[in-house]
């Protein structure tokens, strides 16, 4: 009976084996998720230690296949592990351990981002006069209350601010900030106070290539913008450039609560419209030149050509993953054409991860990844299962009505698949479930595709002469269009649930279930099904938090019986506000009006589900507290433990030193977690 289990393995091991090379991102994506979860900084030598006795061990072990498999999957495990390691150590980000209220700064100009409220700068070769050079972050972020169009990337400017270190997670084991500024070697941010005092240009030295070419996008976001009426015209900038800052909160609300919000950051469809439009357009006005199309191969040509207005869109666009995952992909195409081979699109789907993992292993954690790769990989592998169905049915029969309907079901079945690829990542990152994502991108995607994407392009190369409102004027209506139908579905009932997350095991087992699914051909494909539904379903284990406190205490809030989450100190509005409400599985957060609190000048004290809590305002209001209450919540001074009685006491001290903190009610019991301690003692944690 193990024989022949063993040899339907190997049998199966067999069909399978020109698709054993898809696994290598997704164990190396295994890698850096270890290294990232660890709680503290592992030896240097490790990664590369451990891929190295596993690379030498599989080939010592060839004769042997099941256990050189293991051992090659434990080598690219460990390769991830070790690239981490290599990109946090090659990372030397200082950051801000403290506020900063008003300090004097100086740095140049490295991006400008209009905002709805103002604009957004990002200074880089920083100088802070309350910090030596070794304290000093390399880049920090400013908004200001006003946009000033006479700023120009590359201008060294100096102006008042108030500075502070990268925001805390929102929830303890929630985004780490800290992390995503690390390696963007971002280490404060804080808001710009005019005047501005700016260099001439001339005199401050800037004249890179990368600092001309972020002048070049912001100039040529606004160029965008001003051939249309807002929002529209930050809409379309958004399209090309990338720059999502314009764009109004409530047009964002919408477009997320519709599932529309990827069309908004440029993704990989747009990169891919760009590029198929450059290389047919190339190819046919090639073709109209007949002593090169009789004699050359016009087809190398445009896609020669295609792939360089590839390139310059990715550029153009900012490079984020998405369209660093199409770029890699169009051009293992655009290479096949030259070299006159047939490409595998799962094979570039997998290059594409593995180049990206191999130059930003970071970002392997990140949402835009996840979905990026997942989207895609979903429909390669619906078309390889279904043999071409997908695409048979936009080419229809006949004309007229029927060939409209299977264009239209073509599209469905695309958004469908799309749909059931991309979900389970948003529902891990974002907590939401979209109601009518489906319908609504059925609708916006052909509108996206082959009617704004063109037309944006066409208008970007018309700028030059002056004639981009022949593009830009009906791509107003098209875009009003979209704007339209975000806001129309996000009106419609239940539209977008707020659900709790898998944990992070079982997001693990969604991943392998998915990838189980798009990678293998045969039959037991479909063994990864029932992984993710037992991966998702661990998201009924969430216990939402009872009692949240933000790390400077400015913030507490409780959630009551009927779940419902009331802001205590702070506004129910603020970040956290929003964040905490995600946190209880709630849409939004009450004020402290809607929970019976007794409030006197010396502090408030609360009964919630047999737990007394209070919160003194002055330290004269410790005694009776720490006497009656359950759990004191002590912000602005500190308490010696052994002075107050009470279980739980959360003054200053416990609260800097943890962050944000999370307080969970076992019976009489109080079950405690803190950010920092999720965090552990990594370089990006603000304790190191």
């Amino acid at each position: 009976m193990i024989a022949a289990l063993y040899n339907k393995i190997r049998a199966i091991f067999d069909a399978e084996h020109d698709r054993l090379i898809l696994w290598a991102p997704v164990l190396m994506g295994a890698g850096v998720a270890w290294y990232f979860a660890l709680a503290d900084e592992p030896p240097l030598w490790l990664g590369a230690a451990a891929f190295l006795a596993c690379g030498m061990l599989a080939h010592r072990m060839r004769r042997h296949a099941f256990l050189r498999y293991a051992l090659l999957a434990a080598a690219f495990v460990a390769l991830g592990f070790a690239l981490s390691q290599w990109r946090t150590h090659s990372v030397h980000s200082p950051y801000l351990t403290a506020p900063l209220p008003f300090a004097h700064v100086m740095g140049r100009v490295a991006d400008i981002e209009p905002t709805p409220k103002g604009s957004k700068l990002t200074l880089e070769d920083v100088t802070i006069d309350k910090l030596t050079p070794q304290q000093t972050p390399h880049r920090i972020h400013l908004t200001l209350r006003s946009y000033d169009a006479h700023l120009v990337t590359g201008q060294v400017i100096s102006l008042r601010a108030g500075l502070f270190p990268p925001p805390q997670p929102a929830t303890p084991g929630g985004f780490d900030f800290g992390q995503h500024y690390y390696f963007l070697e971002t280490g404060a941010v804080g808001y710009g106070i005019p005047p501005i005092a700016v260099k001439p240009l001339t005199e401050s030295g800037g004249s890179s290539f990368s600092i001309w070419f972020a002048e070049f996008r912001h100039r040529l976001t606004e160029a965008i913008r001003s051939y249309f009426r807002e929002p529209a015209g930050a809409v379309a900038a958004a399209f090309v450039t990338g720059e999502t800052q314009a764009i109004p909160d409530a047009v964002n609300d919408n477009m997320r609560v519709a599932g529309l919000y990827h069309l908004l950051a440029v993704s990989g469809m747009n990169l891919s419209v760009v590029a198929g439009l450059a290389f047919f357009s190339l190819r046919l006005l090639l073709a109209a030149v007949p002593p090169l199309a009789l004699r050359y191969n016009i087809k190398k040509w445009a896609a020669l050509l295609a792939l360089l207005a590839s390139y310059i869109y990715l550029r153009v666009s900012g490079s984020p993953v998405s369209v660093e995952r199409a770029f890699v992909m169009v051009s293992l195409i655009f290479v096949a054409i030259l070299l006159d081979r047939d490409p595998s699109p799962m094979r570039s789907v997998a290059a594409a991860a593995f180049l990206i993992i191999l130059w930003e292993p970071e970002a392997a954690l990140s949402a835009s990844f996840q979905l990026s790769f997942s989207a895609t990989a979903a429909l390669i592998a619906s078309y390889e299962w279904g043999s071409g169905a997908i695409g048979r049915l936009g080419k229809g029969k006949g004309t007229g009505l029927p060939r409209l309907l299977a264009y239209f079901a073509a599209v469905m079945a695309t958004s469908l698949v799309a749909w059931l690829g991309t979900e389970p990542f948003i529902i891990y990152h974002f907590n939401q479930f979209s109601s009518y994502s489906l319908l609504a991108n059925t609708i916006a995607e052909p509108l996206v595709s082959f009617l704004l994407m063109p037309l944006v392009i066409a208008g970007v190369l018309l700028l030059p002469f002056g004639l981009a409102w022949l593009a830009f004027t009906p791509m107003q209506y098209g875009v009003d269009a979209l704007i339209g139908l975000a806001h129309w579905v996000a009106g419609l009932p239940h539209a977008m649930w707020i659900v709790p997350s898998p944990t992070d095991t079982g997001f693990a087992l969604v991943v392998l279930g998915i990838a189980w699914v798009y990678f293998w051909k045969t039959r037991w494909r479909w063994l990864g099904l029932p992984m993710a539904v037992v991966g998702l379903a661990t998201a009924a284990l969430y216990v939402p938090p009872d009692v949240l406190i933000s790390g400077d205490g400015k913030h507490v809030a409780v959630r009551r019986d009927d779940g419902r989450l009331v802001m205590l100190r702070g506004r129910p509005d603020s970040f956290l506000g929003q964040q905490w409400a995600r946190a209880v599985i709630e849409h939004d957060t009450l004020d402290k009006k809607e929970i019976p609190v007794r409030c006197d000048a010396k502090g408030c004290v609360l009964s919630l589900r047999g737990h007394i809590i209070a919160l003194p305002r002055v330290p004269e209001a410790l005694g009776d507290d720490c006497a009656s209450a359950d759990i004191v919540i002590a912000t602005g001074f500190a308490v010696a433990p052994a002075a107050c009685g009470a279980a739980t006491l959360m003054d200053e001290a416990a609260l800097e030193s943890g962050g944000v903190t999370a307080l969970w009610f076992e019976g009489r019991r109080v079950a405690i977690r803190q950010a920092r301690s999720r965090q552990g003692h990594r370089p990006w944690a603000s304790e190191n």
